[in-house]
């Protein structure tokens, strides 16, 4: 991971944060949260935040695939394309080809209401001096479609915009539905993960009673981590 350009390794470290985060929840036996929970720090709105979804151990899967309308349900590992997954089975989460645009990660998660498939995408930005409210605009319009396959089964499509490097002037900034974004001023919050673990524990009513995590899960989720991290 270290020997990539330092855009792909910050692309590579969001996928693990992610990754780990998931998992951590998981071992404190947390396997359903909200957005909100899952994303704090980001700047979403009250409907997007109350969306809850479920998780499932997750591993980091780079490919060579290009995420978009087009994508497939089954993606290639970059550096050994015989090796294929299915991404949309609620644990992995993929890095985009080094050629995709719109997108920089992406992975799904089940919404605990519905069932449905909720895709979730990421897109890192550095804007050079502030990041104003038409940069937002301007990116959130530019991610990356849903794939047709899964726009056809009524999957939820919701893009999120990294820019946790630029000082933002994104206060008064509406945020659309399905979408969420991560400035300067929220780095700070995404990134305590323990705290935040702790926090949403103690507060949450769905998880402040939650059973404490199983043997079976401390193992399932430290074989996938163990497995992901030998093939960065």
């Amino acid at each position: 991971m270290f020997d990539l350009p330092p855009w792909q390794s910050w692309e590579m470290f969001g996928a693990c944060f992610y990754a780990v985060r998931i998992n951590a929840l998981l071992v404190l036996g947390l396997s359903t949260v909200t957005l909100g929970e899952l994303l704090p720090g980001t700047m979403m709105s009250v409907k997007t935040r109350s969306i809850s979804v479920e998780l499932l151990p997750s591993r980091v899967f780079r490919c060579t695939d290009t995420f978009g309308a087009s994508s497939p349900q089954r993606i290639s590992r970059q550096g050994n394309p015989l090796e294929t997954i299915d991404w949309t089975s609620g644990d992995w989460i993929a890095v985009n080809d080094d050629n995709g645009v719109g997108v920089d990660i992406f992975f799904t998660l089940k919404e605990a209401a519905t069932d449905n498939v909720v895709v979730f995408v990421d897109q890192r930005k550095r804007q050079f001096g502030k990041f104003q409210p038409c940069h937002a605009k301007d990116y959130i319009d530019k991610l990356s479609v849903c794939p047709d396959f899964l726009v056809a089964r009524g999957a939820r499509f919701v893009g999120g915009i990294m820019d946790c490097v630029s000082p933002s002037n994104l206060e008064k900034f509406v945020v659309p539905d399905d979408c969420f974004i991560l400035s300067q001023a929220g780095t700070e919050l995404f990134t305590a993960l323990w705290r935040i673990i702790q926090r949403v524990r103690l507060s949450s009513p769905s998880t402040r009673h939650a059973k404490p995590p199983s043997r079976q899960c401390f193992k399932a989720v430290r074989k996938k981590w163990i497995k992901s991290l030998g093939k960065l």
